[in-house]
């Protein structure tokens, strides 16, 4: 879907380029339709930067077959302007369009670290908490029940319990130098 979705713009941006080429054929010599090839970025500014690249000589070159191959000869230096006016911004527009998108591609994979950052805390989470409050849980309903225990078997429980608690404190700890890191790694990118 999403490969069918590129080549759905790659298309309308050739087909803008060519419209606007048969315009510039049209149109005499003098006339700065040459700008006008700026539209077909708007069709492939999410695209790779290969594509923009690619796309970018394509219609440099297109902007300059009139001025090679219909050379009028009273009007070739307003040509000429026209021409670089016109490669001036294509160049200008491609190089805005391929830092966006490298932009653009160094925030998704911050992004995707962070999430699996944050999946990674989920997990922690759900995992090594879990246990030691399992552990609590039982030892509360069966403190809850009928029997009555000796002094060694309390003992024991509250024993059973501290080591509980203990593991909850370590993975706090753990939680917390986890969550730091992450701070300190969005801190640095900020800056």
């Amino acid at each position: 879907m999403k490969k069918l979705l590129v080549y759905k713009q790659v298309v309308i941006a050739a087909c803008i380029l060519c419209g606007i080429f048969i315009l510039d054929l049209k149109f005499p010599p003098g006339i700065a339709i040459g700008v006008m090839y700026l539209f077909c970025f708007f069709s492939i500014s999410r695209q790779s930067k290969t594509t923009i690249i690619v796309f970018a000589g394509c219609i440099i070159v297109v902007s300059l077959i009139k001025f090679i191959f219909f050379l009028p000869s009273s009007d070739t230096y307003i040509l000429l302007i026209n021409r670089c006016i016109t490669i001036t911004a294509i160049s200008i527009v491609a190089f805005i369009a391929y830092k966006r998108r490298t932009q653009f591609e160094r925030f998704n994979k911050e992004r995707n670290e962070y999430e699996k950052q944050l999946e990674e805390m989920v997990f922690m989470i759900s995992h090594e908490v879990r246990k030691p409050i399992t552990n609590c849980i039982g030892l509360m309903n069966h403190l809850e029940s009928d029997k009555v225990y000796t002094q060694e078997e309390l003992r024991e429980m509250v024993n059973y319990l501290k080591v509980s608690i203990l593991e909850l404190e370590g993975f706090t700890r753990k939680l917390t130098i986890v969550a730091d890191d992450i701070n300190q790694k969005q801190k640095i990118k900020i800056e």
